[in-house]
């Protein structure tokens, strides 16, 4: 499962992100409102690299414009540096019209929830959609920042996405997919020198 090619950078695969999302919209068991708010945690991790305190934190003031949900999100609990806007996908923005908008805190009203609430969330999601528990919560950020930049191939696009503040920091996404696409240029070059061998095996058996 998943694709792990540094000791500090682990990602889900293309299958596992469609697997999480698909189970997220047709879950069953839990309460509408716990539901709504399972998807928001998640997604908001997945779509727009959040962090997890940051999430935990997130204030409707942070996402809302009048009474819309803000494209761009700058979290008051940002982490100390990632004062740049974080984006928020539209597949995260229906999630936040779908909760309610009680409290100053998106999640849990009043004070908001705990890390700890959060990555329980995550735990639990994953035991019951895989039977064990494979990435911490941070993956999903991991996973956003890598699938940002395996669609843009822009290193500084990513790193404002990210919202790093050195691109060293940003390099470790970009050495994953780049090693991606080492493997598959190997898999073609073995691919093409089998389809010449074989070619030359059937010309030196027909002669």
């Amino acid at each position: 499962m998943g694709e792990n090619y540094s000791t500090d950078v682990q990602v889900l695969s293309s299958d596992e992100i469609s697997q999480l999302v698909g189970w997220l919209q047709t879950r069953k068991g839990n309460p509408a409102g716990r539901r709504a708010e399972h998807q928001g945690i998640i997604l908001l991790a997945l779509r727009s690299g959040l962090r997890e305190t940051e999430i935990a934190r997130l204030m409707w003031r942070d996402v809302l414009v009048g009474s819309a949900i803000r494209r761009w999100v700058i979290p008051s609990r940002a982490k100390k540096g990632s004062r740049m806007p974080a984006l928020i996908s539209d597949s995260a923005m229906r999630c936040l019209e779908a909760l309610p908008r009680r409290g100053k805190c998106i999640f849990g009203g009043g004070r908001g929830i705990s890390r700890q609430a959060v990555w329980q969330t995550w735990k639990r999601i994953q035991l019951e959609l895989w039977r064990c528990q494979i990435y911490t919560f941070h993956s999903l950020r991991h996973t956003a920042i890598t699938e940002m930049y395996r669609m843009c191939r822009d290193i500084e696009l990513t790193r404002q996405f990210a919202r790093h503040r050195s691109y060293q920091t940003t390099q470790r996404y970009i050495h994953l997919v780049e090693r991606e696409r080492c493997i598959g240029m190997m898999e073609k070059i073995e691919a093409q020198t089998a389809s010449v061998v074989g070619a030359i095996r059937r010309k030196n058996a027909i002669s």
